[in-house]
């Protein structure tokens, strides 16, 4: 498998490879929460991201994806998530977020190039209500999270009014990319409300906690305890009334 994994790498092979690599139906774990199909179109590789030289680093690789999707950005950074550990075996995506959209992509958030995935969806269930979600997810065959956020007072309803989001900048000019999070303004621009910095001797992003019944919250560990788990929590500490979700099935699965 190896050298499938090297073919990716290739512009003139990475469209097979990454095809024979999925269709080989090989996985990282015992029970993966999804199965990935060879698309009915054939591979077409959108870009690829090998972090193998990180400890636990994977290959990520970025597909057209099998249906129309108006809404998918001209990007190198969007498109169907799979990724490949050094075996080529392949790792489910964190809490199965495998499709990236306009609100989602790749940052390269340190000055040597290391890139984390970063997912943005709604939690939700009844009755009928939304929080927002953020998590950088670095392409490593365990897929911990460097940044896991609840951003935004949970909403109900399916309105868009107040819906945050998120932006990258170097705030302090040290090569370190910041993530910011924030309201969207009526301009369309982001009103940043916080900001958070990726600490080297952490390996994690650190900045203001916030709290539950705040405007946003810093999840403590979204591996150990899932985080639409603590979005029902955040929901519930804004007064929405939350039927207790039945288990993982009721996680986003994009």
């Amino acid at each position: 498998m190896p050298s499938l994994l090297s073919g990716l790498s290739d512009s003139a092979s990475r469209n097979e490879s990454a095809c024979e690599l999925i269709r080989r139906g090989i996985y990282a774990v015992e029970k993966p929460r999804y199965l990935e199909k060879v698309p009915e179109g054939g591979c077409n590789v959108r870009s690829v991201f090998d972090e193998r030289s990180r400890p636990h680093g994977a290959v990520a690789v970025l597909l057209e994806p099998d249906w129309e999707d108006p809404n998918l950005p001209d990007r190198l950074d969007a498109g169907s998530l799979i990724v490949f550990d050094s075996e080529g075996r392949m790792v489910p995506v964190f809490e199965a977020a495998n499709h990236l959209g306009a609100s989602e992509g790749v940052v390269p958030y340190t000055p040597d190039g290391s890139v984390a995935i970063a997912h943005q969806f709604p939690y939700g269930g009844e009755p009928d209500w939304f929080a927002e979600g953020l998590h950088l997810v670095p392409p490593t065959v365990d897929q911990r999270p460097i940044l896991s956020l609840l951003m935004g007072p949970p909403r109900s309803g399916s309105s868009e009014s107040g819906k945050w989001a998120w932006k990258t900048s170097d705030v302090d000019g040290d090569k370190n990319v910041e993530i910011e999070i924030g309201p969207y303004t009526p301009e369309g621009t982001i009103e940043t409300r916080a900001t958070f910095r990726y600490s080297i001797s952490a390996g994690r992003y650190l900045g203001p906690e916030g709290s539950l019944s705040g405007e946003f919250y810093l999840v403590p560990d979204p591996v150990e305890r899932p985080s639409w788990k603590t979005a029902e929590d955040f929901a519930r500490a804004h007064g929405i009334p939350v039927v207790p979700s039945k288990g993982c099935g009721e996680c986003p699965n994009k």
